[in-house]
């Protein structure tokens, strides 16, 4: 009876173990291009940087790119900004202007270990009203879409999903975050190889 117990402790730690393991994540880095225009016409031209549109008032509305490295896609997922949105007024205009802007972050992942790369597109509209003195400026987003969710790099599954967005408000500046997440292998699989040695372990004894 000893001996079970025993056998049953150590399946139970592997499983504890490799539980364990699985919230750690291949490490990826994450470079982006974004185009931007005014609405209707969709951006056709990715610029390194960041990509401005000038308004009526002469307000800009900039979209300006991110970068991250040595980032770990562990769960519940990693949460990465892929840009900035700044909202730069006119220094003499008080007229309030209304805008209509669509934008393009052509987004790249690297798998750090086998450099692998992919590419997807968050695509989208940012709609509001600025006022250059005083400054104040009020946006909403809106059909934020991901070209895919999935991307395998080096043989592992990069989920993509949407994550917090906050476009510029007050006097302030907005954000755009994605959340990139290895999935956790299943827990039936865990148990079935901690069961696994449990029963090699049986027949030896």
């Amino acid at each position: 009876m000893g001996k079970m117990r025993t056998s049953i402790a150590a399946a139970l730690l592997v499983i504890g173990s490799l539980a364990g393991r699985a919230h750690a994540g291949p490490v990826f880095s994450m470079t982006d291009l974004v185009g931007s225009s005014a609405a209707p016409t969709p951006p056709t031209i990715f610029v390194p940087a960041s990509a401005g549109v000038l308004l009526s008032d002469f307000s800009e509305i900039n979209f300006v790119t991110a970068s991250a490295t040595n980032q770990n896609a562990a769960l519940p997922g990693d949460t990465i900004t892929i840009g900035t949105i700044l909202f730069s007024p006119s220094p003499t205009s008080s007229t309030p202007t209304s805008f209509d802007l669509l934008f393009d972050y052509k987004v790249t992942l690297t798998d750090t270990a086998s450099t692998q790369s992919g590419a997807f597109d968050l695509t989208g509209e940012l709609t509001g009203a600025e006022t250059a003195n005083p400054t104040s400026i009020t946006s909403t987003f809106h059909n934020l879409t991901l070209s895919t969710n999935l991307l395998t790099l080096g043989g592992n599954p990069y989920s993509i999903a949407l994550g917090p967005v906050a476009g510029p408000t007050g006097n302030g500046n907005g954000t755009v975050d994605l959340i990139v997440t290895v999935p956790e292998p299943a827990t039936l699989g865990i148990a079935l190889l901690a069961s696994g040695l449990l029963l090699k372990r049986k027949r030896q004894e």
